[in-house]
């Protein structure tokens, strides 16, 4: 007997916004992901959008970790967290965002499809697009440095200018020569949302690059394993290689990607405003503007082991949160973190009462599957904090399966000392 066939999401359906709603604050177009899934029938449903100066970070994210606010509070760069996981990004008015909602089912299908329709676009319009790692499109060729002289400061900082040529060659040869570089054009992340599953992501066409670089703060480790020193030289512009603009852009994707429209109505865009507030007043994000909650890290010093648990005590206090599960006063105990490949950073923060599990809080870069947070308590809180009880909490409950990419082995070499 043949297999259904996989139902494919391309070409999807345009959602077209009325036009005052060009120019929002991201939350804006984010709430109309929701309300799209919760109100379109079922089918598949794609859009793109633009934003000024902002952040966005991931659900799981630590905002002074991954931000530097007070660059952004200077500059102006709005700071919000998004409901998928995934890392933080930068964009602002030469960035296209994108958004796709479908039905719901196998994440590893959809995220895949939806990141190749994508690249397929982009090398339909004449950029060399490719899709590389765990949600990434890349410029997928040769980055080679053919001058770099020394030309003082600008702006007051130190810079050095390069001339950069791009040269079309295999992947293979990529992953052979260390001096060769993908250079980042799209990031993509994804969340469920009952029996709908959205997927999004960030287009870069051109951005500032001082103002990218000055408002966040990347994991060392994840450029390391980039083979990058920077942000700045992890990412490629995508005006280098089409040769019209971004607003161009965009009505190519839609031709590309959608062969029929929906246009939404003020009384639409009435109920999305009512859940945009949402991104303002829900404790799921540090931001400017309303957006509660920062992990402030008061000390951290290296204790050795606990009870054969690898651990490193850090004092965190949770400001400005009232719906936060932990109280103000809480102190979180003992912080255990990794990045693990195909994964993401996965940073768990125990609270404890002797040597019992208060409350646990998990953080990171990482994509979720289902509700980590919850997963991650049900398993853990109770419990001592030994090695034979996490190892006997990890086998029973598999919180790790609420995680892209994270297997038994994984969190239990995050947990204990080898």
């Amino acid at each position: 007997m043949d297999k259904p066939k996989e139902k494919k999401h391309f070409p999807a359906c345009f959602v077209e916004l009325p036009p005052q709603c060009e120019g929002r604050r991201a939350p804006f177009y984010l709430a109309t992901e929701e309300y799209i899934a919760d109100t379109l029938p079922e089918g598949s449903y794609f859009f793109t959008w633009q934003i000024g100066r902002t952040v966005v970070m991931g659900r799981n994210q630590v905002a002074h970790q991954e931000v530097n606010l007070d660059f952004c509070h200077r500059e102006g760069i709005d700071i919000i967290r998004r409901r998928s996981g995934g890392g933080a990004i930068f964009a602002d008015e030469g960035n296209i965002m994108t958004s796709l909602i479908t039905e719901g089912g196998a994440v590893e299908a959809l995220f895949a499809e939806y990141a190749e329709a994508v690249a397929a676009a982009l090398r339909q319009l004449g950029a060399p697009a490719t899709v590389a790692g765990r949600n990434d499109i890349v410029l997928s060729g040769e980055w080679r440095v053919e001058s770099g002289e020394r030309n003082g400061d600008k702006n007051g900082v130190a810079c050095q200018e390069e001339k950069l040529s791009y040269l079309h060659s295999p992947l293979s040869t990529l992953h052979q020569e260390s001096t060769l570089h993908q250079r980042k054009v799209c990031g993509n992340a994804f969340y469920h949302k009952q029996d709908r599953c959205i997927a999004h992501g960030t287009m870069l066409y051109d951005t500032n690059p001082q103002l990218m670089e000055g408002a966040l703060h990347p994991d060392v480790t994840k450029l390391e394993q980039r083979g990058v020193k920077s942000v700045r030289s992890r990412v490629g512009v995508l005006k280098d290689y089409l040769p019209f603009d971004v607003a161009t852009l965009r009505q190519e994707l839609r031709h590309l990607l959608t062969d029929h429209t929906i246009t939404l109505t003020d009384d639409d865009v009435r109920e999305i405003e009512r859940l945009e507030q949402r991104y303002y007043k829900e404790d799921f994000g540090e931001a400017w503007n309303g957006v509660s909650g920062e992990w402030r890290v008061e000390s951290g010093e290296r204790n050795g082991d606990k009870n054969g648990v690898a651990c490193q005590e850090e004092k965190l206090s949770y400001l400005h949160s009232p719906l936060s599960t932990l109280h103000q006063e809480s102190t979180l105990h003992q912080k255990l973190s990794r990045r693990i490949e195909g994964c993401g950073m996965v940073e768990l923060h125990f609270q404890l009462e002797g040597d019992l599990i208060r409350e646990v809080q998990i953080r990171g870069d990482f994509f979720e599957l289902g509700d980590a947070e919850t997963a991650f308590r049900t398993a853990f809180v109770g419990q001592a904090f030994t090695p034979e009880s996490l190892r006997e909490a990890i086998h029973k409950h598999h919180p790790e399966r609420t995680i892209r990419g994270l297997n038994e082995a994984d969190i239990t070499s995050i947990l204990i000392k080898p």
